[in-house]
Parts: C-alpha cells; structure tokens; sequence
C-alpha cells in the first residue's frame, strides 16, 4: 500500500510515491500505466515518508520503519536538465566521453542511519 504521496513544485504533473513495497516510484499525471522512474535500493523495510525539497525538485527526503533517512539525487526526474560532471566537449574530468558511468543523474546521495526507531515523517527547513 501507499503510505506517501508528493507534488513535484516545479513540474505540475509529476508527483512521487512512497509505501510498503520499499520503493520510491515517480509518475507522470498523464500517464499512469507506468511509473516514470522507480527507486529501490534504498529501504530494507516500509517507507513512510517522502518529499521533494521544495525548490529543488531533483532532490528527495526518503524516510522508513528500517530507522533510515535517505537523501536522493533524482536529476532524471527534475525540472532542470542534468550536466553532470561533463565538460564542453562532452568528457568528465579524466576525459572519459560518458560521466554517467562516474556521476550518474539519479543517486542514493547520504543515509542517515542514526534513529532507534522508525522514522514516520521528514520535511525541508525553508
């Protein structure tokens, strides 16, 4: 079942759930035979919370009853365009033609693995 649900602030018709099945899962209003992109690496148990940052919309706050929080980079997903770490002539740092391979768009960024129970709810500070 759904335990979360949450708008995308800077795209309308995009909107993220979270629930019993460990999985974060992005969906596009216009289409909901499919989910867009499907996070699952990320809880061992329940997820009870998820949320976008409110002005940046590439990253999440991920919350479960497995005691984590998660902090995701989701750039695939996001209103603005993901660089990556490429340069102008298309090559990461070591001259490598895909950086995806070193710096892909959508990632686990921090686990906060510090609570002693269940965490029910994250929200951004403003």
């Amino acid at each position: 079942s759904i335990r979360d649900v949450d708008y995308n602030p800077n795209k309308p018709l995009m909107l993220l759930t979270a629930g019993n099945d460990r999985k974060i899962k992005f969906w596009d209003l216009r289409n909901l035979k499919h989910p867009v992109r499907t996070l699952s690496n990320g809880h061992s148990h329940w997820i009870w919370s998820a949320k976008y940052n409110p002005f940046h919309d590439q990253l999440i706050l991920s919350s479960g009853s497995d005691y984590l929080v998660n902090l995701w980079r989701v750039a695939s997903c996001s209103s603005a365009p993901w660089i990556g770490s490429l340069d102008d002539d298309n090559h990461d740092r070591d001259g490598n033609e895909d950086s995806y391979e070193f710096d892909p768009p959508d990632i686990k960024v921090r686990t906060i693995d510090q609570h002693e129970e269940s965490v029910y709810a994250v929200a951004w500070s403003a």
